[in-house]
């Protein structure tokens, strides 16, 4: 009952902690900015993109054989722009009721196997300050597993990056407090 308790208190923590971080702290204020002539960029999209999904640019030749063809493709990437969009053409409800409740259910699910990890590590057996440590340390995994690979191959400003780096190990700090709250080795038995 226990590891129930504190993968659910662990995902809560984590999930309130994302909705501080991203809706009420200015901690990822600064990283999103506004399109310039979002309409006219709008209406581009609309008229030619039909499917959901990541679009990069300048989009790769598909014929990689061709030395010419190489050459334009790496003339435009060096002249730029260069990006990533992540598209929905369809459009969805600003207030993210679905997000909202998958959102928990992911956080809950991640909390679910730190504590997994927790209970077979040598932390678990340690004081409570190392099992808080412990899962503060999923975050600095999620920071060099994910967030560093994202700024070095795609090019991720770096306020973005340092951004999620806050987030992500606050968060699994603070996911921490709740799980090692309740995850913590049996009392040994009376002899």
């Amino acid at each position: 009952m226990k590891l129930l308790i504190g993968g659910i208190l662990g995902g809560v923590l984590l999930f309130i902690w994302g909705f501080l971080s991203w809706a009420v702290l200015p901690i990822h204020k600064s990283s999103i900015r506004q399109l310039p002539s979002e309409g006219v960029v709008i209406a581009a999209l609309q008229s030619t993109v039909q499917l959901k999904g990541v679009y990069f640019f300048p989009a790769m030749p598909e014929n990689k054989t061709d030395p010419a063809v190489q050459q334009q493709w790496e003339e435009k990437y060096r002249r730029g722009p260069v990006g990533m969009i992540f598209i929905n053409p369809e459009g969805q409800n600003p207030v993210m009721p679905l997000q909202m409740a998958s959102g928990l259910v992911i956080s809950i699910l991640s909390s679910f196997l730190v504590v997994w990890f927790l209970t077979r590590s040598t932390a678990y057996a340690g004081s409570y300050f190392a099992r808080v440590a412990f899962c503060g340390m999923f975050g600095i995994f999620l920071v060099v597993a994910s967030n560093l690979l994202m700024w070095n191959w795609f090019s991720e400003p770096n306020d973005w990056t340092l951004g999620l780096i806050i987030d992500n190990v606050i968060g699994w700090v603070l996911a921490g407090l709740g799980i090692a709250a309740f995850i913590k080795p049996p009392k040994p038995a009376a002899a």
